[in-house]
């Protein structure tokens, strides 16, 4: 039967099956193919099916100048192969946590790279004319990570509009006592636009100060734990930017379980965030008894939190990290779990509460993983 004769909905439902890199291998075989994966519904299709199967993405650094990421699915199959050079710098960071589509690098605190790994696309996002004109009229400070960077930075897709907007929280006033300011910034990415054509938008102060090591992406907003203590003692504990309207807001914690969110001191905060199973997830530690709690933000309006797992910890090994959610078609899912102790990936099975090595992602040399998801989303450099 030819192509031609099948329904349209046949082939885009085949598609839809196939990596981005696959897809666009087949563009090449015939008109009827073209058209097909031109389809914008075949976009939409596409992002539903492959939502529900996420892939691990591994960083490796093979010099100081070039990095290799490697995508495979969840069986360790490599699906894609992409090398990255990058220019010399000595800092090197990686915007993004859990789940990500695309990829931020910042080097040297200053110059921004924006990567999709699915098209094989680097594009460098332009200089900002307002956090490097305040950073370079502070002071040399260095009595954390956040004044050494000058600045927090963080990535999120705002589906309504299918963009992504980086944005950075800058130092911007530094009083005699210590005290400092922030500004925002944001700066918008377009599907098929050159990054480069864009630019920075200053949207004003952020309200108050945030943690360095932790914020959650989730369905077009960012959160971040917020670190002033006379915030959190009114139980403002999450900052919240809304990256469609760009305004800020505040969110409190679980009602039932407020350890450690009301800390009295301003640097220490107990808890993390990230995204799971799409929703905004609070992790806290129970350091004395080797307990993670995890908590999910069921209804952002109503303030309502539902602690979803209460994990065991192997013993003296407190300190770790949810780095996202794998789902199966035979239980419940599993977690993955870093622990820092042995520098090990573990699956934890939600339905038998129960660890086990993951063998496939604890090779030797792994610079960094993610959870990711493959898209078509471009950045304009083809």
């Amino acid at each position: 039967m030819a192509w031609s004769s099948l329904h349209t909905d046949v082939m885009l439902d085949f598609f839809s099956r196939l990596t981005v890199k696959g897809l666009h291998r087949c563009r090449c075989v015939s008109r009827e193919w073209l058209s097909v994966i031109s389809n914008p519904n075949l976009r939409t299709l596409h992002r539903q099916r492959w939502s529900q199967h996420p892939l691990m993405l591994v960083l490796d650094n093979i010099n100081s100048t070039t990095y290799v990421i490697t995508v495979s699915d969840m069986g360790g199959a490599v699906l894609n192969h992409f090398i990255v050079d990058l220019p010399v710098t000595t800092s090197f960071a990686i915007i993004g946590y859990t789940y990500c589509e695309l990829i931020c690098f910042s080097l040297n605190h200053d110059k921004l790279y924006v990567c999709n790994p699915s098209t094989q696309e680097l594009a460098e996002v332009p200089n900002s004319p307002y956090s490097s004109r305040f950073s370079a009229s502070l002071p040399p400070m260095g009595f954390f990570t956040l004044t050494k960077q000058r600045h927090i930075l963080a990535i999120g897709r705002v589906p309504s509009l299918d963009q992504y907007k980086i944005v950075r929280l800058f130092m911007c006033n530094v009083e005699k006592n210590g005290a400092y300011d922030f500004g925002c910034e944001v700066f918008t990415i377009r599907d098929g636009e050159h990054v480069d054509s864009g630019s920075w938008k200053l949207i004003g102060d952020c309200p108050c100060s945030v943690s360095q090591t932790s914020h959650a992406s989730v369905e077009g907003a960012i959160y971040w734990p917020v670190a002033d203590h006379a915030l959190r003692s009114q139980r403002n504990h999450i900052l919240r930017l809304d990256l469609e309207t760009e305004m800020f807001e505040f969110i409190s914690g679980p009602q039932d379980y407020l350890y450690g969110l009301d800390h009295e001191d301003n640097d220490f905060i107990s808890f993390s965030l990230q995204e799971l199973k799409g929703c905004v997830c609070l992790v806290n530690r129970y350091q004395p008894f080797f307990v993670l709690d995890v908590w999910m933000l069921k209804d952002r309006a109503s303030g309502i939190w539902v602690k979803e797992h209460r994990i065991d910890l192997p013993p003296l090994d407190h300190h770790c990290m949810i780095q996202g959610f794998i789902p199966s078609n035979h239980d419940d899912g599993n977690l993955l779990i870093f622990m820092s102790s042995n520098q090990t990936y573990y699956y934890y099975n939600i339905q038998t509460q129960t660890f086990s090595v993951a063998d496939n992602l604890n090779a030797e040399g792994l610079h960094s993983f993610f959870v990711y998801y493959d898209n078509f989303f471009s950045l304009g450099t083809r």
